[in-house]
Parts: C-alpha cells; sequence; structure tokens
C-alpha cells in the first residue's frame, strides 16, 4: 500500500549487508545485460529478416534478367544455326554451277575445235598449191587466225583446268621475232581497213629464242 516507505526500509537494509546489496546488484546487472542482449537479438533479428528479405528480391530480378538473356541467346543461336544451313546451300549450289559450268565449256571447246582443225586442215592443203604472193599472204592470214582462234579453245579448256587445278603450261623453244610477226600478221587486214598502221620491233637486247609456251603467249 506504501511502495515508498517499503523501497527505502529495503534499501537500508542493503546497504547494512553490502554482501547482499551486491548480490541484488549483479542480479539486476545480469537482468539488465538479458533485457539489452534480449532487444539488440531482437533487432538484429529483424535486420536479418531485412537483409534476407533484399537478397530474395535480388536474386529473384538476376533469374528473371537470366531468364531473358537465355531466351535471347537461344534465339541468336537458332538465327546463326538457319544461317549456317543456308550459307551451306548456297555454297553446294555455287559448287554445283560451277561444275556445270566447266562441263559445258569443256564439251563446247571439244564441239568447235573438231570444225577448227578442218578448216587449219584445209588452210594448210591450200598453201601447199601455187598460189600467188598475195594470195599467199592471205592464205596465211587465215591460217595464223585459225590457229589463234583455237588458242582461244584452248584457253577456254584451261579455265576449265584452272578450276579443276589441272592446267599445266608447255615448255618448248620457239622465235620471239616469228611469234611477233604472227601477231602482227593476224591484226593487219584489221588495221588496213581503219587505217591503222601496225609494227612490231625488239629491243636489241631481246634474245632471238626462248622457251615458253608461244600459243599462250599470242
Amino acid at each position: 500500500e506504501k511502495p515508498m516507505p517499503l523501497l527505502r526500509h529495503i534499501t537500508r537494509r542493503l546497504y547494512r549487508d553490502r554482501r547482499r546489496y551486491l548480490i541484488v546488484a549483479v542480479m539486476l546487472f545480469a537482468a539488465g545485460m538479458a533485457a539489452f542482449w534480449g532487444l539488440k537479438t531482437k533487432q538484429l533479428g529483424g535486420t536479418i529478416a531485412s537483409l534476407v528479405g533484399d537478397l530474395e528480391t535480388k536474386v529473384s530480378e538476376r533469374t528473371s534478367e537470366l531468364a531473358e538473356q537465355a531466351v535471347a541467346l537461344r534465339s541468336e543461336v537458332e538465327s546463326r544455326r538457319r544461317a549456317e544451313i543456308g550459307l551451306r546451300r548456297a555454297i553446294t549450289a555455287a559448287e554445283a554451277a560451277s561444275e556445270a559450268k566447266s562441263k559445258f565449256l569443256s564439251v563446247m571447246s571439244h564441239e568447235l575445235r573438231t570444225p577448227m582443225n578442218a578448216v587449219l586442215g584445209t588452210l594448210d592443203l591450200l598453201r601447199d598449191t601455187p598460189l600467188e604472193n598475195e594470195q599467199e599472204t592471205y592464205v596465211e592470214t587465215a591460217r595464223e587466225s585459225g590457229r589463234a582462234l583455237m588458242s582461244l579453245l584452248n584457253d577456254v579448256l584451261d579455265l576449265t583446268k584452272i578450276e579443276a587445278g589441272r592446267l599445266d603450261l608447255s615448255a618448248i623453244e620457239f622465235d620471239v621475232i616469228e611469234t611477233l610477226d604472227q601477231i602482227v600478221s593476224l591484226f593487219h587486214p584489221e588495221c588496213c581497213k581503219k587505217g591503222v598502221v601496225l609494227t612490231g620491233s625488239f629491243a636489241p637486247d631481246v634474245p632471238r629464242h626462248v622457251r615458253g609456251d608461244p600459243l599462250r603467249i599470242r
């Protein structure tokens, strides 16, 4: 009923008995520390819970980002796969077209070589007949023109050989001056029609005979 006098009474008794006072003080201190740590534990628990919540939120956001990136990556991989398939098909089609072209050029050149050989053979026979100088010049020009056309057909064959990696060049000895004269004679009639003078000349240090492929040089 009267707490204050009772408290003073307890205090006076405690002062008279220091041992009891110390025990009570230790008990009060222990109780205060327990209350303090209980409060700290509660605060720490709240902090940990907050941190766990934040971590779960960040993990969820990162999971969503990774899922979106995975979808984008799958789309890019699929796009590249389709592009690679298209490229392989284009390469296959190009190789097939190149092979068909090579076969066509080979067949065409062989078909043209047959009548050209007949023309050249006839010109050889005509050259062996009695001819005037002017006629002989015309026959020789026709022969060289035919040989040039035959060389062109050989070049067509060479193209197919180049694509197949089987081109072989001749290495025979030939007269450089004679080859140049044949080239000039080949274009002489056309130059005369256009009023153009075509001549050939050599430097003094150019060798007369060399080794090479005269047909392809022409």
